[in-house]
């Protein structure tokens, strides 16, 4: 029960902490930071609001994530509240970390990966999950996530790739971004690793699914 509390209650409130810590320092030291430094700080800016949407507004990500992934349990499995909040502390702590030691174009390079990824991802689910509930009525691509996905990142993404294009890039650079999307790669992917939790506890509800009549039944339909 307590750890049902933490990951249900105050977990997601310590998202918006951490977003508004944030927030606070890039507008203190807006006037001091470069601009690599203020786009990856406005990225983990955007963490609650990406994590809300994903988990509450409308919620639903984890389920699709699983229903996507095969799972037979997709409310709980791979993804449930106890591996997101891991995945999603770890991203955060990688972040706090990267604008503590200033960002380099390497770092830069690797956010902006993990920002292309990121909407990415959301598209494909997008195009998958309308397939998957085209008979339920789904019209849209919209899934949790895809809101602040593209009009949060994808304005930074450009932005940044338009900076990486006037910077004088090393290969050096290139391959410590590799290193540093990979650390960020096994934070976010590490966690669903885990063994297979059975703990009604941890389970995540359908959100935005739960609209669709009859949702639970496409479970194994193509």
């Amino acid at each position: 029960m307590q750890l049902k509390f933490w990951t249900n209650t105050v977990w997601p409130y310590s998202t918006v902490a951490f977003g508004a810590c944030v927030f606070a320092v890039l507008v203190t030291n807006w006037n001091v930071w470069p601009e690599e430094q203020k786009l990856v700080a406005a990225i983990y800016v955007l963490v609650p609001f990406h994590t809300w949407e994903e988990w509450r507004l409308p919620g639903g990500f984890a389920y699709q994530y699983n229903l996507l992934s095969g799972s037979l349990m997709p409310d709980r499995y791979p993804m449930n509240q106890l591996t997101d909040t891991l995945t999603i502390s770890g991203a955060m702590c990688f972040g706090t970390c990267l604008l503590v030691h200033g960002v380099t174009p390497a770092i830069l390079i690797s956010q902006a990966v993990f920002a292309l990824a990121k909407v990415a991802m959301h598209l494909d689910f997008g195009v998958r999950m309308r397939r998957r509930f085209w008979a339920k009525g789904k019209r849209s691509i919209y899934n949790p996530g895809l809101a602040t996905a593209v009009l949060g990142l994808v304005p930074i993404l450009a932005r940044s790739i338009a900076l990486l294009l006037r910077i004088k890039l090393a290969p050096v650079d290139f391959l410590t971004a590799l290193v540093l999307s990979g650390v960020l790669g096994t934070l976010i992917l590490l966690p669903k690793r885990l063994p297979q939790m059975d703990s009604a506890e941890m389970v995540f509800d359908m959100g935005y699914y739960s609209r669709f009549a009859d949702a639970g039944r496409a479970i194994g339909q193509h």
